[in-house]
């Protein structure tokens, strides 16, 4: 079975642009069978697979959570990524599901800015999320019992590893912007120019 490649594009937080070049970024960077598809709420610019937003309907980040009712084997990618090398090993993952970690103190903390999984096997309820902060909180509260990390150093914060450690961004795999600067915003660096495209 082929992995599902989702992404979410909804609020007008991000423009259309982030969504072709992510498609873009991955059809470079993998050797491996996958499908793709954008869950948009303005499909306007969009030039991949897309389809409109699950149901229910929810606010902004909100929305991921109805990514674990499809049936696929899904790995789901923030639209704030610069992938850079090869991402053959995130289609390899023989897990149930799977997630990043965050950078820095909170390594205990889910990043879902990247997430594996197989929904069969994970399944979530949508009742309680005025309970929590963000979908990483609802998800690590729904799905702690079942906490793998992605333990690849070479997914790494622009934040943390590259402003912070100075390391080396092209030696990576993907640099992933949470918060901000956004990719857009760091277009003078010349491994941004190349590779966010």
């Amino acid at each position: 079975m082929n992995t599902h490649v989702v992404c979410l594009h909804c609020n007008g937080k991000y423009s259309p642009d982030y969504v072709n070049k992510l498609y873009s970024m991955v059809d470079r960077h993998t050797t491996v069978p996958y499908d793709f598809t954008c869950y948009t709420d303005n499909p306007t610019g969009i030039n991949v697979p897309h389809l409109p937003l699950l149901e229910p309907v929810m606010t902004g980040w909100w929305n991921k959570l109805n990514f674990f009712k499809l049936k696929e084997h899904i790995l789901f990618l923030d639209l704030d990524i610069i992938i850079i090398n090869n991402i053959d090993s995130l289609f390899m993952l023989n897990e149930d599901f799977a997630v990043l970690r965050c950078p820095s103190y909170r390594r205990h903390k889910f990043n879902t800015t990247i997430i594996f999984f197989v929904p069969s096997k994970c399944r979530i309820q949508i009742n309680d999320i005025h309970r929590h902060y963000s979908d990483q909180e609802y998800i690590q509260a729904h799905l702690k019992a079942k906490k793998v990390f992605i333990e690849d150093l070479r997914i790494v914060s622009y934040k943390y590893n590259i402003l912070q450690l100075r390391q080396d961004p092209t030696k990576a795999k993907i640099v992933y912007c949470h918060g901000e600067p956004k990719p857009h915003e760091l277009t003078h660096l010349p491994w941004v120019q190349e590779h966010w495209r």
